[in-house]
């Protein structure tokens, strides 16, 4: 019997149980159900296919002229204070091979995933290292940092309880690497108020494309027009807005330069979480 047919020889198990009589016993098995998964598919994997919240009895709140139903939160730079962190990353790494760190560099990666970003790099800059060399050392530098120093965003956490307490389902969509996030997301606690968790290795598109946004909102059963995304990177704003998604444009000191760019590309522009929190209320 190959590893995945167990899956839903034990999916199966699982359901019939919990009609039967649930209780303790179903929810062993669904912890061992959600090992297998991670064994098999991964962390990503195992969030995408087995929430952590499920879905149950979804609300909406007013938003200028919105109705929200979900909510998709960017993760650098929105919900946790990072691009700092990645910023002095990048100086060290174009310092290292005597040279300055183009000043558009940031812009320019800031949609891809981390395998995009080194091929760019790379190619662009004529670095001699291998694709996943470059990739190596960014790992190196950056997940001591992920696992013990990058912090939430002001006003992140109360939004987050904000719109759980409301019932509004919430996802990330995030261009960063699971091995570095997902530490992230673990030491900070904050796991338990998504229903999903996407990078854009999932579908396989930088956010230039909306699919990551897209296929976030077809998780979460909701259409554009209902759905709200929250970005802080100008590119990534842009296309959410321009996808017809309802976007609000979050400020981050990094893209501090790009500040009117992002008010012209959303509906809305803030400094922090607590004046949007305020807005819904």
């Amino acid at each position: 019997m190959g590893r995945k047919e167990r899956i839903v020889r034990y999916s199966l198990l699982f359901t019939g149980i919990s009609l039967i009589g649930g209780g303790i016993v179903c929810l062993i098995l669904e912890f061992a159900i959600a090992a297998i998964a991670l064994m098999t598919f991964g962390a990503v994997g195992l969030i995408l296919s087995i929430a952590p919240n499920p879905i149950k009895n979804p609300n909406s709140v007013k938003l200028l002229q919105y109705d929200i139903k979900a909510v998709i939160f960017d993760m650098d730079g929105t919900l946790i204070d990072s691009t700092g962190m990645w910023h002095e990353i990048d100086v060290n790494f174009f310092k290292k091979r005597g040279m300055e760190i183009p000043d558009d560099y940031a812009q320019k990666i800031v949609h891809l995933g981390l395998k995009q970003a080194a091929k760019f790099t790379k190619k662009e800059y004529g670095i001699k290292e291998s694709e996943q060399e470059i990739m190596d050392e960014w790992h190196q530098m950056s997940l001591d940092m992920y696992r013990n120093d990058v912090q939430l965003k002001e006003g992140a956490l109360e939004l987050l309880e904000f719109f759980k307490s409301r019932n509004i389902p919430m996802a990330i969509a995030t261009a960063n690497d699971d091995q570095l996030y997902m530490p992230c997301i673990e030491r900070l606690g904050i796991g338990k108020y998504f229903n999903f968790i996407a990078d854009v290795n999932n579908v396989k598109e930088g956010k230039h494309s909306a699919k990551i946004y897209e296929y976030l909102a077809e998780k979460m059963a909701t259409s554009k027009e209902n759905t709200l995304v929250i970005e802080d990177m100008p590119t990534c704003v842009k296309t959410a807005y321009t996808s017809g998604f309802v976007t609000v444009a979050v400020y981050d000191n990094a893209s501090k330069d790009f500040d009117e760019e992002k008010r012209s590309n959303s509906d809305l522009f803030i400094n922090n979480f607590n004046e949007l929190i305020k807005l819904l209320k």
